[in-house]
């Protein structure tokens, strides 16, 4: 929780979050990056994931495509700190109709 208080004063736009699972950490990381798994784990009920893409390393892009009520909703973002199975930080944004990103939310 310190880490997370000390980025938050060098930069107000920081949202840290936390959640601990009772699950092995290597489960709880593969839950993240691994489709098989995100596919169950990702997403509100109702919004199946479509597809998954990922290019894990720093400075790689992702993209997730769920679906709700027949309509795709692409996101993507950019992974700014990986140090597996405890760190995965990355960029978020919900792709708009043109391919644009929308405002990064996380």
């Amino acid at each position: 929780m310190a880490m997370g208080n000390a980025a938050a004063a060098r930069d107000d736009r920081v949202l840290v979050i936390e959640r601990e699972f009772n699950a092995p950490r290597a489960q709880v990381w593969a839950a993240w990056i691994e489709f098989n798994h995100a596919a169950h784990f990702d997403g509100p009920p109702g919004h199946p994931m479509k597809s998954m893409r990922s290019d894990l390393r720093v400075g790689g892009r992702w993209r997730n495509v769920m679906r709700h009520e027949g309509k795709e909703l692409p996101q993507k973002g950019i992974y700014r700190e990986i140090k597996a199975p405890e760190v995965l930080s990355f960029t978020f944004a919900w792709e708009e109709s043109d391919g644009s990103r929308g405002p990064e939310t996380l």
